[in-house]
């Protein structure tokens, strides 16, 4: 049985790459040096507010259409990721 301490450093590892490649991303260097304005980050969230939510209807919408098939649990686990 894997150690849950164990597993979340594996995954920090394995995930390094991808948080290395996103700090490197020209939008967030951009931001840093405030060349990104205020309200261009407004819209950018408010995009992504906008995401969010429409994620979170999509899989309330699959643990309603199949909450009593053998897929529940696994549709009632990606609502709580959304959540």
């Amino acid at each position: 049985m894997v150690d849950a301490t164990d597993l979340i450093e594996e995954i920090r590892r394995d995930l390094q790459p991808v948080k290395e490649q996103l700090l490197r991303h020209p939008y967030v260097w951009a931001l840093e040096e405030g060349k990104i304005g205020r309200e261009s980050l407004r819209l950018f969230a408010g995009e992504q507010y906008n995401i969010i939510a429409s994620d979170l209807k999509s899989a309330a919408y699959l643990v309603s259409r199949f909450g009593s098939a053998p897929s529940r649990d696994f549709f009632l686990g990606v609502l709580q990721g959304e959540r």
